[in-house]
């Protein structure tokens, strides 16, 4: 699912509503989902390698 998103971005409007952080097991994933949400959500941009990890550093979940 991860992958796909940032393949093609716009597939994270059609999950959104059915998956949420939590239904990741690993932490990474977890990070990641609420990283690519943030930037839909709340930051407006687009997902791709480049926004992800900038709003990974960001919050500080870059280690993960």
């Amino acid at each position: 699912m991860l992958g796909a998103i940032l393949i093609h971005s716009s597939a994270i409007v059609k999950v959104q509503g059915y998956l949420q952080p939590d239904d990741f097991f690993r932490r990474a994933h977890q990070a990641l989902f609420s990283a690519m949400l943030r930037l839909v959500d709340e930051r407006h941009h687009e997902i791709d390698l480049i926004t992800l990890l900038a709003e990974l550093r960001r919050t500080g979940d870059d280690d993960e």
